[in-house]
């Protein structure tokens, strides 16, 4: 399968490197400040759409003709990148104007009645373009800031897979997937107290790791199967110098999501991610990935009262 990936920053980074692992050919399209990060790595395809804020004459045919994509992503804010690929006959998931518009003006919350809000958790669907599949719920865990103690940076995210097929969901989905369905769109969209329409790395990335899955799969559309109940991913800080530069081992790359590497900064983030049977037991796999991360750079950070 052939894929593209399309993002303003690095944050497809670790998604482009499990799909080269799973046989895939990946292509990206890199802003400005990415290309010389992604540039030169094996099995991947770098191909630049602008320069200067115009167009390339011929990028899309060009990548049209010489990669043959089949399917892909595009993060927020990529949207008219996103639709041209789409027009084209590319399944773009996750991105588009439509999205982008949802995700910088809040006004689109006020489309979903308020009676069928729900505060918390959060549910999320992955909408094919005619149905919701992939659901499952999720919060945000907050640790300390509950209490309105500390900076809000850096945090935690539960995820939780019910056994059935979410029938107390129907009321819930129908006034988003009425829209999404009108609108052309493909990818996550999440409700709650507001709603979250577009791409979410580490939404994505536990339902494949709930599933013990592929994310090829995921990008095919496929209605997963979720081994694991519950799901728990971490947000890290990862001081990354050149001169000691590690390659992250190949095991640990299917818990470690790295969000990139820019050209100048040496800190960057990455999401932890494990599943398990119960709450505790995805925390406890997330703690023992962070402790044998540390090994290898001592110098990562992560919020101690979340786990």
């Amino acid at each position: 399968m052939n894929v593209i990936l399309i993002s303003k920053e690095t944050e497809l980074f670790s998604v482009g490197e499990r799909l080269i692992e799973e046989g895939h050919r990946v292509v990206i399209i890199p802003n400005q400040n990415t290309n010389s990060f992604y540039s030169n790595r094996e099995g991947v395809m770098v191909i630049r759409l602008e320069r200067g804020g115009r167009t390339i004459p011929d990028a899309y045919n060009q990548i049209m003709r010489e990669f043959s994509p089949t399917v892909g992503i595009g993060s927020i804010g990529v949207g008219r990148y996103v639709e041209e690929f789409r027009r084209r006959g590319v399944r773009m998931w996750g991105g588009g104007v439509w999205a982008d518009a949802t995700h910088y003006n809040q006004t689109i919350n006020n489309l979903l009645n308020r009676d069928h809000k729900v505060e918390d958790p959060f549910f999320e669907i992955m909408w094919n373009g005619v149905d919701a599949i992939n659901f499952f719920t999720y919060y945000t865990e907050l640790g300390l800031m509950d209490g309105g103690i500390g900076p809000r940076i850096l945090s935690g995210l539960y995820s939780f897979a019910p056994s059935n097929k979410f029938p107390h969901l129907c009321p819930f989905t129908h006034p988003i997937t009425s829209l999404l369905q009108k609108s052309g769109y493909i990818g996550q969209a999440s409700f709650g107290t507001e709603i979250n329409i577009g791409f979410s790395l580490p939404r994505f990335v536990l339902k494949v790791e709930m599933s013990g899955g592929k994310v090829g799969r995921l990008l095919l559309g496929e209605e997963l199967l979720y081994k694991h109940q519950y799901g728990f991913a971490l947000l890290c800080l990862m001081f990354w110098r050149e001169e000691n530069n590690t390659p992250i081992p190949r095991e640990m790359r299917k818990h470690v999501w790295v969000m990139g590497r820019g050209e100048t900064s040496d800190i960057k983030f990455a999401w932890v991610t494990a599943a398990g049977a119960s709450r505790g037991e995805a925390r406890g796999r997330v703690r023992r990935t962070i402790k044998n991360l540390r090994e290898m750079f001592p110098e990562v950070m992560y919020r101690s009262d979340l786990l």
